[in-house]
């Protein structure tokens, strides 16, 4: 059963009623379900909460709260195509990256070419930028791949002391 609320900041919004468990707890209907999972949707797409909140006709802080319970409630495949869309994004970051590092850039002072004699003088600074976005484009992605995690070694065998110069019988 829907019904009428209305939250702190004015705005009226469609909450949708929840049952308790045997145990006590609340448990969130199918609706509720999948209206959460298109407030993720929404948000994987670059959507501010306000521009989710807005869609889906409830506030923005509600909005927030729906986009975490999705985010809470899903295990791997959500999480899986969040990750496969910020590499999306990488990559598209890192192509642009390297047209402009491998364009040729020439020196400018106020809106004109500089030159050196009859040639332009040319500018590394542009493809210094790209070169050091491409690197920061590359330790994301690894650190969203989890290959710069910590190595865990397991450190096994056993440890001889000697006491050399002591008798056991002065022990």
């Amino acid at each position: 059963m829907d019904e009428m609320t209305e939250p702190v900041d004015g705005m009226t919004e469609l909450t949708t009623e929840v049952s308790r468990t045997g145990g006590g707890r609340y448990e969130r209907s199918i609706e509720t379900a999948q209206r959460d999972a298109e407030a993720a949707r929404l948000k994987s797409r670059n959507m501010t909460y306000q521009q989710v909140g807005d869609a889906l006709g409830v506030s923005k802080q509600a909005a927030h709260k729906m986009v975490e319970r999705a985010m809470r409630d899903t295990l791997e495949e959500p999480s899986d195509l969040l990750r496969q869309l910020e590499l999306m994004k990488l990559d598209a970051a890192e192509s642009a990256a390297v047209a402009i590092m491998e364009r040729l850039h020439y020196a400018h002072s106020n809106g004109r070419l500089v030159y050196m004699g009859d040639n332009p003088i040319r500018d590394d600074g542009p493809a210094l930028v790209a070169i050091n976005t491409i690197i920061r484009c590359m330790e994301r992605r690894a650190k969203l791949l989890g290959l710069d995690s910590p190595t865990k070694l397991a450190v096994t065998g056993a440890m001889r002391y000697e006491l050399v110069g002591i008798e056991m019988d002065d022990v």
